[in-house]
């Protein structure tokens, strides 16, 4: 698995669940960054070619994607063609990661509104395949 395009992508994916509803919020945010430092880096043995954590490339995905105000239904579709196509290459405790952290990020501000359910919906759907 690549894992820095694994990141990539995930880090989409939670900007599209934070920016579904217009608006990524400063919890939205916060969340992000604990998911990132308590969930993803304490697992992640390699390091990018500046000698960072490799998880941290989900982060600054996320952040570049805030700054740009991107489209968050293409970033979400995006993420869900990279795991239609890598499915093979997932396991079960990454699933349980991205799933968790999603709800996580979909929870973080106001709790769950309709656009972000529907991704939430999705997103299980497709991690459901095998």
């Amino acid at each position: 698995m690549n894992r820095q395009l694994f990141y990539k992508e995930f880090g989409r994916l939670l900007y599209a669940l934070a920016a579904v509803d217009g608006h990524v919020s400063p919890k939205e945010v916060a969340t992000l960054k604990s998911i990132v430092k308590e969930q993803l880096v304490p697992h992640e043995l390699f390091k990018d070619h500046y000698g960072s954590d490799q998880a941290f490339t989900t982060e600054f995905e996320f952040d570049v994607l805030v700054e740009t105000s991107a489209d968050a239904a293409a970033c979400f579709d995006s993420f869900i063609a990279y795991m239609s196509q890598h499915r093979d290459e997932q396991h079960m405790a990454l699933d349980r990661t991205i799933l968790r952290a999603a709800d996580e990020v979909a929870h973080a501000f106001h709790g769950v509104n309709k656009k972000e359910l529907a991704y939430l919906i999705e997103l299980r759907k497709v991690m459901a395949k095998q």
